[in-house]
């Protein structure tokens, strides 16, 4: 096993991606040397039958050599059908290969059975007579062994190879999708930047300074956060609503006694809890959008966050007035949300908008997972 072993290695490298190898040709030498301790017992069971007081010695172990080389034989074979060529095997291959481990392997497997047979239970008999005594059904289940130990261990190596390329398909479409997760939270960073200065601009416009100053030193700590959270996959959910109060904040600044908030908000170990950065920001800044900014009603907003069994629900709703501006959205914060959440939960996870007559809702679910803190 060494040997071979060591043989794979400076044909293939000592590579992770070789394991495969490793268990082929472990999996194909633990056959023969099954097959190798069957042909032993059943040899000295024979011997039993002309002589009663026989007993298990080295003698019935003489047929392991034979079947070192059939092993050898084997392992060439799954060497060959580890290997990375995609044209290899062919059905003609796997056909003309079946063919030879039998055109090889027979005489070794018939001669090792007429000579233990010869040695053990016939010493009068040469080895042409036993030859000519052996029954020609013995040769078929001699060739049946020899394929049914080639077919074994090549279907092995094929299960093997199919578990490999599932595995890379599976770390391929998971790179990709930690891709498309960065690619989403990237695009939410500058949307958030451009309306928390739009916001900050339309304060200065007013000519008051006090209130700019103020929304610039929010500005800051929220762009401190966004920075945070790009060095994190999972934040706390008491994160998430310290920077969605922190972002009200700021833009109550802007629209003055015409916007209000109030937070409804279960009392749960909701530091303990993972959430993704910036997923309830969308939310927030679409209400704003469609209840505060279009408008110069006042306006209300209403936040409730709680957990239902292992999950966990965001509601906001803002009112419905008769718009005084027909100003659309880019779609882009739920869209996004959306995206997020499928690659993050899949279908465990919704986000629901839902329009009444005079109020509109988004509501957000997802699974509670545990904080790993660092």
């Amino acid at each position: 096993m060494r040997i071979i072993t060591n043989s794979v290695r400076k044909i293939h490298g000592d590579k992770p991606g070789n394991k495969a190898i490793y268990l082929t040709l472990a999996f194909t030498l633990l056959i023969w040397l099954l097959i190798a301790s069957l042909h032993c017992l059943a040899f000295y069971k024979d011997t039993l039958r002309t002589r009663p007081d026989a007993k298990m010695s080295f003698e019935y172990i003489t047929i392991l050599p034979g079947y070192i080389l059939l092993a050898a034989i084997s392992c060439g074979f799954a060497i060959a059908f580890s290997t990375k060529n995609e044209n290899w095997p062919s059905s003609k291959d796997m056909l003309l290969s079946a063919c030879l481990t039998i055109v090889l392997g027979l005489p070794v497997l018939s001669g090792l059975a007429v000579f233990m047979d010869t040695t053990l239970n016939h010493p009068a008999y040469t080895m042409q007579a036993a030859l000519s005594k052996r029954p020609g059904f013995f040769y078929f289940t001699d060739a049946a062994l020899l394929l049914f130990s080639y077919l074994m261990q090549a279907a092995y190596a094929f299960w093997l190879k199919s578990q490999a390329e599932n595995l890379a398909y599976i770390q391929q479409n998971n790179e990709s999708l930690a891709l498309r997760l960065r690619l989403l939270q990237g695009q939410l960073k500058p949307h958030f930047l451009f309306n928390a200065l739009n916001s900050i601009s339309a304060l200065v416009r007013t000519a008051d300074r006090q209130l700019a100053s103020s929304a610039l030193e929010k500005l800051s700590e929220l762009l401190r956060y966004v920075v945070h959270s790009g060095k994190h996959e999972w934040l706390s959910v008491a994160d998430e609503i310290a920077f969605t109060k922190a972002y009200l904040d700021m833009q109550m600044l802007r629209y003055g006694e015409r916007a209000s908030m109030s937070w409804n908000m279960a009392n749960e170990a909701w530091q303990d809890l993972a959430c993704p950065p910036l997923l309830f920001q969308p939310l927030v800044e679409n209400a704003i959008h469609h209840g505060v900014e279009q408008n110069h009603e006042i306006c209300h907003l209403q936040i409730e966050l709680a957990r239902k069994n292992d999950m966990l629900e965001f509601r906001i709703s803002n009112p419905l007035f008769k718009q005084t501006c027909n100003k659309k959205g880019h779609g882009l914060g739920l869209s996004a949300s959306r995206d997020r959440l499928a690659i993050l939960y899949g279908s465990r996870a919704t986000l629901k908008t839902t329009a009444a007559t005079d109020s509109y809702t988004a509501i957000l679910e997802f699974p509670l997972l545990l904080l790993k803190h660092a």
